[in-house]
Formats: structure tokens, sequence, C-alpha cells
């Protein structure tokens, strides 16, 4: 036999290959092994092209060798080989163009050094194509001869290599409808709905596992024809099915669409939604029809409960289609809040309803329903009035479940708030007035102060000038500039504290307090300031201070409470002239610090004390002594800034008790 008929002959035998041989991978491996022995080559192998991470590589997949000749389907140097390092290859397959030659001629020195090492002498690729997509190549090597290959063998050879792609495509195609089947398969599974189809000829229904599944039955306990399938249906529904089925068939209506109920094997009804398409030859006759089946029982008591509940509530409920942007159903009440009948509204988009400056916040929330199932959201938008003016509602949103397959819906229960919006609306704009007011006034008070501070300096430095001019004088003229100059001190004195104390509070007032915690000692700080503040009294009473357990760190600021226990200490000298010293007790407490500040003065009248704590209010029975009103407000309001707490108890003629609360810094 001569070289051509061994040609013909691997040829005949690879296309047979490729056509009776099952499995791909065998058909494919039989041709290459082929066309290797009708060729006479040394080796006969596929490469195909891939892709990985957006790069493309070459891979040998099928390979035939000659005894004598060292395989290399398992050389890790063909496997994975970027594409990139011989584009003229891949450039000419894509072209659907052969390349053949003798390797000592190759001009690409790493594609020549490439085939050295595998001791090839002259090559043969034919490409193979799906469509007009490159797949590999055939490569045929001759590792004894320089083998020059002629024009007839090389167009054989790439027609052969046509065939190996058309059977790749067959193989990928098969494949695809395989996986598209199956998926369908569990769609319809999934979806609780059944594939059937009705043979007119034969009348036979083809009903698939899942269908019958739906009904509860398995394959054998009904009968597969049209009557089977009839003799499942309601009988008061089945008047109406055939009729709609007559229409159908003799295109008097366009669609074959309908809803009955069919007997499952448990010995109830299901409600069924059906539809279906006719095929027909090419005289117009009608062949068969497909459709689905869809279980719609659970759905349907779903329906009606939603609507008995929605349409006897006093909110306006709603289901809305996310994907559709459309409302599916909206509750009677909608007549009443947005002058709109429920029919005008449903399957149309709720965007034109909603404000502009509102819907993204709303369109937002829906999805947020979704990808947070089981989360009820509360949001406030505005919807327009029938009449054309906007309306505030609340609602709460969430994601509705309805059938699967039916798509995802998001279930809203409004109410109108217009009212309360308003209202808070005029509140808030009273409270803006207020602060406007606040900050008004603090910053005319801190200019006051500092108006009056510099005047009022003058007059004490002026008075105490006055003091020392005379402080050598002992007659009568010199002790009576004396006692008025004291006076005079007294009354600056008083209107200097006044000036503080007002600024301090105005500052509180106009929320503008800054709070700056720190951890503290308490009792250095309460010895510090009986030690700038009260050790030089002119009766010439001192403080008695009692400290009770192991010292522990409070948070606070300083400043604060510097001020509040100043307050405080001063309150409990200055109402208690003449009588014993004040005393302060700090009890390290296992949870709180309690500061108790005692005094054995006037007291305060039972009447007086529900008031002490209101601004520049003072007791009636101090109206002597000089005061300001604003000591104990300031207390309160540094003390709770601290989450603390100030106790005030009193009894007029025996004294005041201040208790001051405050946490540790652990706490």
């Amino acid at each position: 036999m001569g070289s051509s008929q061994f040609l013909i002959s691997g040829i005949s035998k690879a296309t047979r290959a490729l056509l009776d041989i099952k499995n791909s991978t065998e058909a494919i491996q039989a041709a290459v092994s082929a066309l290797g022995q009708g060729t006479g080559v040394d080796r006969c192998y596929i490469f195909q092209y891939e892709w990985h991470n957006g790069e493309q590589f070459l891979s040998q997949r099928f390979e035939w060798v000659k005894d004598s000749v060292s395989a290399q389907i398992d050389n890790p140097k063909l496997q994975m080989v970027p594409a990139h390092l011989f584009p003229w290859v891949a450039s000419a397959l894509k072209k659907d163009e052969v390349l053949c030659g003798v390797v000592a001629e190759a001009e690409d020195p790493d594609f020549k050094e490439l085939m050295q090492q595998q001791d090839i002498l002259s090559f043969l690729f034919t490409p193979i194509l799906l469509e007009d997509t490159l797949w590999g190549f055939i490569g045929y090597d001759d590792c004894v001869d320089e083998r020059i290959w002629s024009r007839d063998e090389v167009d054989a050879l790439y027609t052969v290599a046509k065939n190996i792609g058309i059977r790749v495509l067959w193989d990928e195609t098969k494949a695809n409808l395989l996986d598209i089947n199956e998926a369908l398969e569990l769609a319809l599974q999934g979806s609780k709905q059944g594939l059937w189809r009705w043979f007119i000829p034969s009348n036979k229904v083809h009903f698939p596992d899942y269908y019958l599944n739906m009904l509860g039955y398995k394959r054998g306990e009904i009968q597969e024809d049209f009557e089977g399938w009839l003799s499942l249906i309601h009988p008061d529904d089945l008047g109406g099915v055939l009729q709609k089925q007559s229409d159908y068939i003799s295109k008097r209506t366009a669609d074959f669409v309908m809803e009955y109920r069919m007997f499952h094997k448990d010995g109830q009804y299901r409600l069924i939604s059906a539809n279906g398409k006719a095929k027909r030859n090419e005289r117009d006759e009608l062949v068969s029809i497909t459709g689905f089946h869809v279980d719609i029982t659970e759905q349907r008591k779903q329906e009606v409960t939603y609507r008995l509940l929605s349409e006897n509530a006093g909110d306006m409920i709603a289901l809305h289609h996310l994907k559709a942007r459309g409302l599916v159903y909206i509750s009677q009440v909608v007549k009443e809040a947005l002058g709109y009948e429920p029919s005008e509204l449903i399957g149309k988009a709720i965007e034109p309803l909603v404000h502009p400056d509102d819907f993204s916040k709303l369109f937002n929330a829906a999805n947020l329903a979704w990808s947070e199932k089981n989360k009820e959201r509360l949001l406030t938008f505005r919807l327009k009035h029938k009449e054309g003016h906007y309306l505030w509602f609340e609602a709460k949103v969430k994601a509705w479940l309805g059938n699967e397959g039916d798509g995802k819906f998001v279930q809203s229960v409004s109410r109108d708030i217009t009212e309360r919006m308003k209202a808070e609306q005029e509140k808030a704009a009273i409270e803006r007035k207020r602060l406007e007011l606040t900050t008004l006034k603090s910053s005319f008070v801190a200019m006051a102060s500092h108006q009056f501070r510099t005047p009022l300096t003058v007059i004490y430095s002026n008075m105490e000038l006055l003091e020392m001019v005379v402080a050598n004088e002992s007659d009568a003229m010199g002790e009576r500039v004396k006692r008025i100059s004291g006076r005079v001190k007294e009354e600056v004195d008083r209107m200097t504290m006044l000036m503080n104390n007002i600024l301090i509070f105005g500052t509180y007032e106009a929320r503008q307090t800054k709070v700056r915690l720190e951890a503290l000692e308490l009792d250095k700080l309460l010895n510090k300031v009986n030690e700038l503040y009260y050790l030089n009294e002119q009766d010439g009473r001192k403080l008695d201070v009692e400290i009770v357990g192991l010292s522990k760190l409070v948070y606070g600021d300083e400043l604060l409470l510097t001020h509040a226990f100043s307050n405080v200490l001063s309150n409990a000298f200055k109402y208690s002239k003449g009588a014993p010293a004040p005393k302060l007790t700090l009890n390290f407490e296992p949870n709180q610090a309690v500061v108790s500040i005692q005094d054995f003065g006037v007291g305060i009248p039972a009447a007086d004390l529900p008031f002490l704590f209101s601004s520049f209010f003072r007791a009636s029975n101090v109206a002597t002594i000089v005061g300001t009103g604003l000591g104990l407000p300031i207390v309160k309001e540094f003390i709770e800034k601290h989450n603390g707490t100030v106790l005030l108890e009193s009894t007029e003629g025996v004294g005041t008790v201040v208790t001051i609360r405050l946490n540790y810094a652990q706490s």
C-alpha cells in the first residue's frame, strides 16, 4: 500500500471514530492515533488554547507516538505555555492558515529550541476552529526526516481538523443543552410548576415526574391522556376549561390562560394557574399544546387573608413588586388618605406619588428590606394627594415572600402623620427661636459683664487707695471713711459674684458648656478648693473635713466640679454666720463617691424647698444676706453633666445638708 493510500485509510478511520465513538475524549484520541499511523509521522498530537485570569495559554491534550519515539504528553513544559511566547503561531491559526516547515529553518529561536528539545526535524500544524473561534490545533512531527508536505496532504489533513472541530463543538453544544435541561427541571421543581404536553393526534398527555409530584401522584397512578387529565378537574370548573380550550384551538382567543381546581391525591383540590402555547404544522393543523401548571393554592389563601386584614385595618396597606416597581395591591384606606380608588393605582409605578426629595430614600429602603429580610424598617416620606398637595406618612416596610418565582415584593403599612409633622416642625421652630434668644441673651450677658467689670475694678481699687490714705487717721472722719469704704467693697464683691454667676449660668443655658473628663482624685480636688477659698474666713472658722474609705478616682471636669463645690461651700459659710463651722464628709462607698456638706445655719423654710434649684430663686428668710439665686442651679447642672446627683435637705433654724454623688472612673 502506497503512502497516499495509508493517508486515505488513516483519514477514513479518524472520521469514522469521530462519528461512531460516543465518548468525546475516546473519539478524539482514536482519531489522533489513526492520523498518526496514516501519515507515517513520528508523533501526532492536539494542543488546546484556554484562558486563565485574562491570559491565554496553550496545553497538550492528546498524543500518539511511534514505539521508537519518546512521548511528550506528560512533559510539563508543554502544559500552560503562555500563548504570547509564539504570537505568530496563534496569529496564523486564527486566520485558519496551516503552518508547516523544517525546524532548522525556523526564524523564532525560542520555537526552534523547544522543538529541538523534542528531537523534531519538521512539523505541520492544522487549525481546529469552533465556528470562527480558535480552539486549538493538531500537529504532526517528524523526528527522523525533514519531511516536506505536499499540497494534497495538507488539504486532506486540514479537512480532518475541521471534522475534529465539528465534533468538539457538537459535544459542547450537547453538554450545554443537558445543563440547560437539568437547570430547567430543577427550576420547575423548585418553583412548584409543572410542564405538560398534549399531543393532539394521539390524544396522549405527557406529565414529567415533578408534575405528578405536584399533585401527589406517582407514574402509573393516573391515566396519561386527555381524558385522564379532565378527570382530575373539579366538576364545577370542567365546563369553563373545555370552553376555553375550544376557543383557543379554533383561534377565537389568542391566549390559553386559565385557573381551575385539580384533585390532589390527599383528597383536596388545588387551585392551578395554567397557560399553554399551540404548535401547528405547515397546513396549520394543531399538532400539540405545551404549557405550565402552577399551584397557586397557598398564594390565593394569602391574598384572601391579606385582603381581609387590610380592608379592616385603619392603616394604608400596600404590596409593591420590587422589580416592576409597581403596586400589586393597596387597601381601600387609600381613598380616604390620598383620594384615589385602589383601581387607579394598582399595576402602576409609585414614583409619581412620592415627593422627589424622598424617592431615593424610599427606593433604598425597599431594597434594604430584601437584603435584610427579617428586619422591619421605619421611615417617613411624603405622598401626593389626588388634589395635588403632599401629605406626610410614616411606614413600616419589610420584605414579603410570595410564591417562588413570583418575584420580590415589599409590604408597607403606612399612616398619615401630617399633623404630627406640623407640630414637630412648629416645635423645632420654637426651639430654634429659643436657642437664638438664649444665644443673644448670653452674648448680652457676656458683654454687660465685661462692661461692668472695668468700673467695678476701678471702684474697688479706689476704695482700697482711700483706705490707705486714711489708714493712719484716728479721728471720727477716718473711721467713717473706712466704714463707707467697707460697704462699697462689699457691694462691689456682691456685684462681681453676681456677674460671675450670671456669666456661668448663661453659658450652660446656651448649651455652650463643654465637659472635659479626666481621672481625678476627688479628695485632692476638695482640699484644693478648701485651701483656695475657705482657710481665711473673716470670722476665723475653718471647714471641718472628714474622709472615709480608700481613695478612688472619679471621671470629672476639674473646672466644673470646682465651681459646683465652691458654690455649695460658699452657701454653707454664708448662711451660717455665728454658728459652728460647716462640715465636709467624703465617703468612698463601694459604687460611688459621696460628698456631704453640712452647715448649722439659718436653714430653709419647707415651703421654699421645691424651688431652690430654679434660676434666681432665693429663700424667703435670707433677703438680708447677699446672694444671686444662681448658685444651686449651677451646682445641679454641673453635677448632672457628670451623671451625678444632688440632694438638698434642710430644716429652718437647724441647718442644711447637700449630698453630691459621683461615679468612679471605672463606672
